[in-house]
């Protein structure tokens, strides 16, 4: 299961969920997070922490309240185009797919670096051979 976290902030953008709040409205409140791919007939709860909205301008940490939970895994949000790549990989009922899916994501990025001393200096190495 991977987490879903939708901020009040973002919340705000959309009519259905200002009016859900202002009327105290938990039905269509859940209806508006499910559709925002949180899976509401899982445990979710309301955080009051720091965090960047997706829709807020400017890098600057906001503080205020999100919704945390897991994100749906039903066939229609999973090819709807909106669920995270996470999500798509951890809902796969193929284990060795599952494997492999992860094994590619990782290829060419500066996570394997971190897997010891001599691969960090090794990918430096390579990224400088590629600069000349």
């Amino acid at each position: 299961m991977i987490q879903r976290e939708i901020s009040f902030y973002d919340l705000m953008q959309y009519p259905e969920a200002k009016q859900a709040i202002l009327n105290n409205d938990e039905k269509a409140m859940k209806k508006v997070l499910y559709s925002l791919g949180l899976d509401t007939n899982e445990y979710y709860e309301v955080v009051d922490c720091y965090h960047r909205p997706l829709t807020k301008k400017g890098n600057e940490p906001w503080y205020g309240s999100r919704y945390v939970g897991v994100e749906r895994q039903d066939k229609a949000y999973l090819e709807s185009g909106n669920s995270s790549w996470e999500n798509i990989v951890d809902s796969t009922g193929d284990i060795g797919l599952k494997l492999q899916l992860e094994q590619m994501s990782k290829q060419g990025s500066s996570e394997k670096a971190f897997v010891s001393k001599g691969a960090a200096k090794k990918a430096i190495r390579e990224e400088k051979h590629k600069e000349i």
